[in-house]
Formats: structure tokens, C-alpha cells, sequence
């Protein structure tokens, strides 16, 4: 296997293992910042309460935004109509 497949395919891996943990916390990180955006990377949460603000803090924290889980922790389950 080449050394560039070695590496994405340990990018993916990080990435799923990442985003296994924010799920597992997803609970107690709504409880503690409901209704807030939120930036997670390697176990490190940034908080905002806009998206924007969030990506320059992100930004200013030196956490790659392309490689981190942005999400809304929303309180409210939406409706979506199709």
C-alpha cells in the first residue's frame, strides 16, 4: 500500500474514532452549552453562538476547521418538511 493511502486511510480512521467520542459526549455537551455552535477536535471543544464567531476562534486556536466536527447543539428537535 502506498504511503499516501497509508495516510489518508489513518486520517479516516482518526476522523471516525473523533467522531464516535463527540457522540458519545453529544449529551452532556448540549446540557452544558445548549443552543450554542460548537468546534470539536481531538477531545478540545470551542464554543460560539454563531458560526462565524466559531470559525475565527477555531481559527485563532490554531484547530484545523476541515479536520473538526462543527455542529449546533440544538435543545429542539426540528421539523423538516419535504
Amino acid at each position: 500500500m502506498s504511503s499516501k493511502r497509508e495516510a489518508m486511510l489513518k486520517t479516516l480512521h482518526a476522523y471516525g474514532e473523533m467522531a464516535r467520542e463527540f457522540e458519545r459526549r453529544r449529551a452532556e455537551l448540549t446540557e452544558m452549552y445548549p443552543d450554542k455552535w460548537v468546534g470539536y477536535y481531538q477531545g478540545e471543544v470551542i464554543v460560539a453562538d454563531g458560526l462565524d464567531e466559531l470559525i475565527v476562534a477555531m481559527k485563532q486556536a490554531g484547530i484545523p476547521t476541515e479536520a473538526s466536527i462543527v455542529e449546533f447543539l440544538a435543545t429542539e428537535e426540528e421539523a423538516w418538511i419535504l
